[in-house]
């Protein structure tokens, strides 16, 4: 985003901007960006990690998370808080 404000290239007018993993700046920036992610990605890396760093040493486990469009100002010129698009 900063390199298409450097050219004077308007998001998402001229280029659009998505980003990955749905990290919760991506909604505190001008314009917010889009992005694709699972909804809790980081939540539950923490959770994992303390679980761990606690002394948790149970069988390996696979963890599958669902990743979802969230269409932000970059993509799409408006913005949906909280909501994933379809």
């Amino acid at each position: 985003m900063d390199a298409a404000q450097r050219l004077r290239l308007d998001v998402p007018g001229d280029v659009a901007v998505i980003g990955v993993g749905n990290a919760r700046q991506t909604e505190l920036v001008s314009p917010s960006v889009s992005s694709v992610g699972p909804r809790h990605l980081f939540r539950s890396l923490a959770e994992l990690l303390l679980r761990r760093a606690d002394g948790d040493d149970g069988p390996d486990e696979l963890h599958e998370l669902v990743w979802e469009l969230f269409a932000r100002e970059s993509t799409t010129g408006t913005t949906h808080p909280g909501k994933a698009s379809p």
